[in-house]
């Protein structure tokens, strides 16, 4: 239980776990995503998807286990448009998607895990994520195995994907 729907931090110490997916498991005996949707989610989805003051990459760092350095003092609830990525990962945290401990944002547990892992998975943009992905987990196993060929042939594809032709031969002035 704490594994999939713990995470969330009180100042005073100790932790809340999510009820509604409490009751939810306990109810069908199972450990599962019950995360309740509301509007919120597919507007703060947008913003994810459309890099709003680079909060893509902060998503993927998120998404990867990496807790994140913000700063949410200056969201309002009220704000009818986020423009800066601190205004967003503050936003996530006011309703839920992320936590907030000790001047960091992070995915709290492994049910909000799903949800961000979602996006990516299933937004043809983030493509590029899910094959660095299989990557990884190929040169991995060659490291493991000594095969230099196959570490060669992963680093070339990483290095084309995440170096584009035109900033890679770019000479400074």
């Amino acid at each position: 239980m704490a594994e999939w729907y713990d995470g969330y931090q009180r100042d005073s110490g100790g932790s809340i776990y999510n009820p509604n997916s409490v009751v939810r498991a306990l109810t069908r005996n199972a450990l599962s995503n019950y995360w309740a949707k509301a509007g919120e989610y597919d507007e703060l989805k947008e913003y994810v998807l459309n890099d709003v003051d680079g909060v893509k990459d902060a998503v993927m760092l998120l998404s990867a286990g990496e807790p994140i350095e913000a700063d949410l003092s200056e969201y309002a609830s009220t704000a009818a448009e986020l423009k800066y990525r601190d205004e967003i990962l503050s936003a996530m945290t006011v309703y839920g998607y992320l936590n907030y401990y000790d001047g960091c944002v992070r995915i709290p547990n492994k049910e909000l895990e799903h949800e961000f892992d979602r996006i990516i998975r299933t937004e043809p943009k983030y493509s590029y994520m899910r094959e660095l992905e299989k990557e990884s987990a190929r040169i991995l196993q060659a490291t493991y195995d000594g095969d230099e060929d196959t570490i060669g042939k992963v680093l070339s594809i990483v290095h084309t994907t995440e170096s584009p032709l035109k900033a890679y031969n770019e000479v400074p002035y």
